[in-house]
């Protein structure tokens, strides 16, 4: 079943419910796996996994839009059971590369012409 805890605050009102899911339920995704195996090697992921979950930034390079938000996705999906809280831009607009200097953490998507 669900283990679920109940904390009720010292504020009027204030509840917080705190649930994980059951053991089989997984997260339901829509979209393939395929892109971000072909593009990184598993060493790669593993290091981007690592790196996701320590709440580091990680900058995604690619010459194809298509590639950017599917990886990216992909990646965010292996945190589960966990969510990514920081700066997620899948695809970073060329205008905004000053988003890069922020003292948060993020997974932004670039496009890889421009770096060249």
């Amino acid at each position: 079943g669900r283990a679920r805890v109940n904390w009720n605050c010292f504020t009027v009102g204030s509840n917080i419910h705190i649930s994980r899911p059951a053991p089989n339920e997984l997260p339901l995704v829509n979209y393939s796996y395929q892109p971000l195996f072909r593009c990184l090697s598993v060493a790669n992921i593993l290091v981007l996994w690592g790196v996701l979950l320590q709440e580091g930034r990680v900058a995604l390079c690619s010459r194809h839009y298509a590639l950017l938000t599917p990886v990216a996705e992909a990646l965010l999906s292996l945190l589960f059971p966990l969510q990514w809280q920081g700066m997620y831009i899948p695809v970073l607009p060329s205008g905004m590369s000053d988003v890069l200097e922020a003292p948060v953490p993020y997974l932004v998507g670039l496009d890889g012409t421009e770096l060249e």
